[in-house]
């Protein structure tokens, strides 16, 4: 959870922080969730638990597991 809340801090800008708000902007989901991932899959590979090997680009990787919903 620690690895989860400090990516999603990384992603409130300046900006949102100097108008009170303490997340990032919903329209920014997707991208965000991203970022969330990537940290949380990375330190699974740093401590050993991951269950697949560490790919060269961990942000493609995420990236290409991603649910896309399109109908």
């Amino acid at each position: 959870m620690l690895i989860a809340a400090k990516a999603l801090a990384d992603c409130v800008t300046v900006d949102r922080l100097a108008t009170g708000c303490l997340y990032p902007n919903l329209d920014d989901i997707r991208e965000v969730s991203l970022k969330v991932a990537v940290a949380i899959a990375n330190h699974a590979w740093d401590i050993g638990t991951a269950t697949v090997p560490r790919p060269d680009d961990a942000e493609s990787f995420c990236r290409s597991h991603m649910y896309v919903p399109e109908y």
